[in-house]
């Protein structure tokens, strides 16, 4: 190679290396930008999967040119530098990024949403744990069948007061749910056993449960599970329509027919007298659905003389069969229609005839 080619490449070469360097900076800090934007939005979502795919594009591209860099003999050409432009400032990157952007602040949003929800529910929470657990305002309202049962109740209501206590303790948005989902257990039992007596007990159980509720849809607009919550709720209520006479079948019913395991038990919730009208209502329909069971009673066929009359027909009277009758029972029909209008009844013999106006 001449001198003059020598002085050719060289000049080209290192305007390669040049742009090498600048394609690398680029990548680094698109690198750290797709980093960035994979924590912040949610990773169950369709563009995390693509910003994860692009990002291990980027750094696959990062890895070749600061090895070409390294070298002494600097390995790429034009060529090669114009593939690595088109991944390091791919116009997709450029978009994923907006999109994330925009995601992270729709989450940011939905994470104050969260934040406050759970906050009234911790709230509600620890008030309400006060009340029951401490001040036992159900208490005077609550009847049991033994002293068994009522053993049984405290032991429940022991542990439940104890997993609202850790729940709370953890001061997350799932804790506070989780509480909340404790604490409506809680109410549930005192109910079945008389509490929905109480005029306390209807507008706490509506704060409650409005609270949960509002928290549970925001954590799930926000992406975050409500797993434990859910669990525990539909166990709760299975056990409260257990206790009021519910079979299995009848509570999976309920349940399957219900969006929220909540609504499964709405008609239960009225006070005592209340409820046991609807369980009696239960047991009646049922009843009525064995009855419809069973097997029919024969049927008894008449012929045509002994079929009954229409009711548009009158039944016609044969005065002198009608006369028979009453002669018989020692009456007599009188032509005299002013004595005694015409009916006579016989008086032993000895005795005068006695007339209906006697």
């Amino acid at each position: 190679m001449t001198q003059a080619s020598q002085n050719d490449v060289t000049p080209n070469t290192e305007q390669l290396r040049a742009q090498a360097a600048l394609l690398l900076s680029k990548a680094r800090g698109e690198s750290f930008d797709i980093r960035r934007a994979l924590g912040e939005v949610n990773i169950d979502s369709p563009l995390h999967a693509r910003l994860a795919a692009l990002a291990a594009q980027i750094s696959d591209a990062a890895s070749g040119l600061s090895q070409a860099l390294r070298s002494t003999t600097f390995p790429l050409r034009a060529a090669d530098l114009l593939a690595f432009e088109s991944v390091v400032q791919s116009p997709e990157t450029e978009a994923l990024l907006a999109q994330a952007t925009t995601e992270a602040n729709t989450n940011a949003s939905r994470t104050i949403t969260v934040a406050a929800a759970s906050a009234d529910t911790r709230q509600e929470v620890r008030s309400l744990s006060h009340d029951v657990f401490d001040r036992h305002i159900f208490d005077p309202y609550l009847h049991f069948d033994s002293p068994e049962d009522e053993a049984d109740f405290r032991k429940r209501e022991a542990e439940a007061q104890k997993y609202i206590n850790e729940q709370l303790a953890r001061r997350t948005p799932e804790g506070n749910l989780n509480a909340g989902g404790g604490m409506i257990g809680t109410m549930l039992d005192a109910n079945a056993h008389g509490a929905g007596n109480s005029p306390d007990f209807m507008p706490r159980w509506n704060a409650l449960t409005a609270d949960t509720q509002r928290q549970r849809a925001a954590m799930h607009a926000a992406g975050q599970s409500t797993e434990e919550y859910d669990r525990n709720v539909t166990d709760s209520v299975r056990r409260f329509l257990k206790a009021k006479g519910l079979s299995d079948a009848e509570i999976d019913k309920r349940l399957s027919d219900s969006a929220n395991p909540l609504d499964a038990m709405k008609p239960f919730l009225a006070d005592d007298r209340e409820s046991r009208r609807v369980e009696e209502k239960i047991q009646l329909s049922r009843h009525v659905a064995q009855a419809n069971n069973a097997q029919a009673l024969p049927v008894v066929e008449t012929t045509q003389a002994e079929a009954p009359a229409s009711k548009d027909t009158l039944p016609t009277i044969n005065p002198d069969v009608m006369g028979a009758k009453l002669q018989a029972a020692i009456v007599q029909i009188s032509d005299n229609t002013d004595a005694g209008h015409g009916v006579t009844i016989q008086r032993p013999a000895g005795k005068g005839a006695l007339t209906v106006a006697d």
